[in-house]
């Protein structure tokens, strides 16, 4: 019996808002992520759920909004998992380029193209972390996204976030 490793690369990069992770993902079973998410199959579709509405869906591209129970299955591919900005703006930019739902998750990016166009860009060029970021701004914020206004709890998420950056082993009561 012959195994193959996956030659190809992994790629991580972590920013003060964003974490792109860019390679193999195992089954996503079960999980509600803290930070929205956008989940993309390089190579092919991948199956996706919704716990609470019980809607299953095959897709290239899914944005689980944050506190979403939901499942994945990559099918032995390299994925993109972005977890997104906690102040709600990249998904505020994405939301309105998707075509469909399941449940409160929106699949199918109108720019698909486009889209695995940069992370396969990304793959191939490995950019530093700084090119990479322009990559996704870029790309989050592309003609056709329409731009929201800003949530009232933009402040006080900004408030908490910095204090956590500046003391991570603090945990004092916030307002």
């Amino acid at each position: 019996m012959t195994h193959c490793i996956n030659q190809d690369p992994i790629l991580l990069y972590l920013w003060k808002r964003r974490t792109l992770y860019l390679g193999e993902l195992p089954s996503i079973p079960d999980l509600t992520p803290a930070a929205s998410t956008l989940l993309v199959g390089l190579d092919k579709p991948f199956l996706i759920w919704d716990y609470a509405s019980g809607q299953k869906r095959e897709t290239r591209t899914a944005l689980v909004p944050a506190g979403t129970h939901f499942g994945a299955d990559p099918r032995n591919q390299n994925m993109v998992n972005c977890y997104l900005d906690p102040l709600g703006e990249d998904l505020r930019a994405l939301s309105p380029m998707m075509q469909g739902s399941i449940g409160p998750i929106l699949v199918d990016c109108r720019d698909e193209i486009g889209q695995l166009e940069d992370f396969h860009t990304i793959v191939r060029d490995t950019p530093p972390a700084a090119d990479a970021y322009g990559i996704l701004d870029a790309q989050f914020h592309r003609q056709g996204s329409v731009s929201i206004a800003k949530s009232r709890m933009v402040e006080p998420i900004q408030r908490v976030i910095d204090l956590i950056q500046s003391d991570p082993l603090s945990n004092e009561p916030t307002e």
